[in-house]
C-alpha cells in the first residue's frame, strides 16, 4: 500500500474510533424496505436448515468432542490489531466439545510455543507450562479466541440456535447466486450484547460461503465479512478449510486468514 496508504488507513481507523465514542455501532439490520413476514421467516429457516444438512448436521450430532490444527495469519494493519499472538502466522491446536462454549487452545510454534489457553466450565485460564494453571477472572482475549474459532468451525450448525431468522433477498456476487438470510436473537433490531449475522448461502451448493457479522466484543463500529472456501469432508461433516476475513473499513483488503489444516473427532 505504501506509506501514504498506511497513513490513510490509520486515519480512517482513528476517525471511526472517535465516532464509536459517539455511539457509532456496527449494524447489520435488514434493508430499509425489507419486510419481515411469516413467508420470509419460514423461507429463511428452510434455507438455513438445508445449509446445515448439506454440511452434515446429522453426522455432527454424533460427535462429542474434536481436535483441530489451525493456522492464523494477520494479513493487514487492521488484522494485526486483533491478532492476540506474538507470532504471525501462528500455529494452533484446538480441543473443543461440540455445541458447548469453551475448550483448550495449544500454541505450537514461535515465542509462545507450548502455551495453553483454556476456557472450561466458565473459567478462563492460561498455562505457560504444563504445571502452571493461572485463572483469569475477567473476560480476556483467551476466551474470545477459543470461542471464535469454535464458532467458525461449527457455524452452519450453531446458527440454527438463532431465534430471529428471516430471508432477506437474492443476490449475485462474483458471478455466483446467493440466498441472503439474516440471523440473530431476541429481536431483529441491533443489540448491545447480541451479535447479528447475514449469511450468503450458495443457491447451487447450499453451502454457507460468506458471513457478515458484528464485532461487539472488539471495535463496535466494525462489522466483518468472512469468506468460506476450500470445503473438505472430515468424518461426515463438510468444513471450509480456508476462512478469509475482511472488515467494512476496506472490503477489498484481506485482514485475516484462518486455515483449518485438519479436524478429527475425539
Amino acid at each position: 500500500m505504501g506509506i501514504a496508504g498506511n497513513k490513510i488507513e490509520k486515519y480512517v481507523i482513528t476517525t471511526c474510533l472517535v465516532l464509536s465514542l459517539l455511539s457509532c455501532r456496527s449494524n447489520l439490520l435488514l434493508d430499509k424496505n425489507q419486510e419481515v413476514n411469516i413467508e420470509n421467516i419460514e423461507k429463511g429457516k428452510s434455507i438455513i436448515n438445508n445449509a446445515a444438512k448439506t454440511a452434515g448436521y446429522q453426522n455432527f450430532t454424533t460427535w462429542n468432542s474434536y481436535s483441530s490444527k489451525i493456522t492464523i495469519k494477520a494479513t493487514s494493519f487492521f488484522g494485526k490489531i486483533g491478532h492476540p499472538f506474538k507470532d504471525n502466522p501462528v500455529q494452533l491446536k484446538l480441543k473443543a466439545s461440540r455445541g458447548k462454549v469453551g475448550g483448550e487452545l495449544l500454541i505450537t510454534n514461535g515465542k509462545q510455543k507450548g502455551e495453553i489457553w483454556g476456557h472450561i466450565n466458565n473459567t478462563t485460564y492460561k498455562k505457560k507450562t504444563l504445571k502452571e494453571n493461572k485463572k483469569i477472572k475477567k473476560f480476556k482475549k483467551e476466551k474470545f479466541q477459543i470461542a471464535t474459532l469454535q464458532y467458525l468451525i461449527e457455524f452452519p450448525f450453531r446458527i440454527l440456535e438463532a431465534d430471529k431468522i428471516t430471508f432477506v433477498k437474492d443476490s449475485i456476487l462474483n458471478e455466483k447466486s446467493y440466498d441472503i438470510v439474516f440471523a440473530s436473537w431476541n429481536t431483529f433490531k441491533p443489540q448491545k450484547d447480541i451479535d447479528q449475522y447475514r449469511l450468503w448461502i450458495n443457491k447451487k451448493t447450499k453451502q454457507v460461503e460468506i458471513v457478515d457479522f458484528t464485532v461487539r466484543d472488539k471495535l463496535q463500529f466494525v462489522w466483518s465479512r468472512m469468506f468460506f472456501s476450500d470445503f473438505k469432508m472430515f468424518d461426515g461433516i463438510t468444513i471450509p478449510t480456508s476462512m478469509s476475513s475482511y472488515t467494512n473499513l476496506n472490503l477489498k483488503k484481506e485482514a485475516l486468514r484462518i486455515t483449518i489444516n485438519s479436524i478429527q473427532r475425539n
